[in-house]
């Protein structure tokens, strides 16, 4: 636990002295080559040990590295991302090599995000880690790259450029299937948030809470793949629980979202990240019966790292800023902390070591 108390001081620290000094795009990228650099090795070189699927992805790098492996994986592992382990194998056939190759990416991809979108970087920084998505980059290595390849498709939502947004939303697809529902973002490009909105969908997700073991039943007609998950821990009490704190998340920054979204009213950025953050509050809701869901919300929700820094900086009131800036460091802080201390199974990244040790 000690490494991410150093770490959020770090972040922290590198936060006041990007605040303090002139805040230009040089600085902005020391701030986030100095802090992702930093995650890039601890998540690249870790132990096999350190994240509960690292020993099965190194398993299958060293099976591809057989004649016939590829095939033999196709059934549950993605093209795109046993690709990926095939050109990696170029650089060197030695497992650690997709663990440092697939932590390049993902480091990329979100450090690139937080430059272009966030406002504050140094909190997207810390959101990054107490959100979840630092510990994920050493646990879910392929929903990790999907993530970060759908940052990639923001840009094409964003500035409503139809083909490259689908063509990146599918390559994202390569690497973990859920992703391709981000392709649904698509139909609410233009929409406008408002209280009818969030509770329609906020209801949609009620309802396919309520429903939703006939339309599992229905999925799992369609795609047999997936009933791989039904025989896993997503179905799982103890998982669920989970699923209760992230949709405990997601709403609270989703009602912050709401409470101060005139603040936002002009930014089609922000308006845009407001509104996903809906729909995976709505998924996360579903999530509580089906906790493989909570990674298709998570597709949504992340772009709360640049959201809730975005809305910060758009007030006014220096009282306001100040108690919200309290407020999310302190929460998502404690947040993070409990979930190491009580239940440290669903990561196990602590104690850390690296795979040289």
């Amino acid at each position: 636990m000690y490494l991410f108390y150093l770490i959020i001081i770090y972040i922290l620290f590198s936060g006041y002295l990007y605040e303090i000094l002139t805040k230009t795009n040089t600085s902005k990228k020391i701030l986030l080559f100095s802090t992702f650099g930093l995650f890039f090795i601890l998540s690249g070189f870790r132990a096999s040990n350190i994240g509960n699927d690292t020993v099965s992805y190194l398993n299958v790098f060293t099976n591809l590295l057989e004649p016939g492996g590829f095939e033999r994986a196709m059934w549950r592992y993605e093209t795109g991302y046993l690709l990926l382990n095939k050109v990696s194998a170029l650089i060197s056939t030695n497992p650690q090599i997709i663990l440092i190759v697939s932590s390049g990416i993902v480091m990329l991809f979100f450090a690139k995000f937080i430059y272009r979108y966030s406002e504050i970087p140094w909190l997207s920084v810390f959101l990054f880690v107490t959100l979840g998505f630092f510990p994920a980059t050493m646990n879910i290595i392929r929903m990790s790259l999907a993530f970060s390849i759908i940052l990639w498709a923001f840009k094409f939502l964003n500035e409503k450029k139809l083909l490259p947004f689908i063509f990146v939303v599918i390559l994202a697809s390569t690497f973990h299937r859920t992703s391709i529902v981000f392709l649904s973002a698509w139909l609410f490009r233009d929409t406008k948030i408002n209280t009818k909105l969030t509770l329609s969908v906020l209801s949609s997700g009620l309802f396919l809470f309520l429903i939703w073991p006939l339309l599992l039943s229905l999925i799992i007609n369609i795609f047999p793949l997936f009933s791989y998950y039904l025989e896993g821990q997503y179905m799982k009490g103890g998982i669920r629980l989970a699923s209760i704190l992230n949709l405990l998340v997601s709403f609270v920054i989703l009602l912050i979202g709401l409470l101060y979204k005139d603040r936002i009213k002009d930014s089609r950025q922000n308006q845009l990240m407001l509104l996903l953050i809906l729909i995976g509050t709505s998924i996360s809701i579903v999530a509580l019966r089906f906790n493989l869901l909570e990674r298709v919300a998570t597709v949504f929700i992340m772009f709360s790292i640049a959201f809730l820094p975005n809305l910060i900086k758009s007030l006014s009131n220096k009282k306001n800023i100040i108690i919200l800036y309290s407020a999310v460091i302190v929460f998502f802080f404690i947040f993070r902390t409990i979930i190491f201390i009580y239940r440290p199974n669903w990561n196990t990244i602590f104690p850390y070591s690296f795979f040289w040790q």
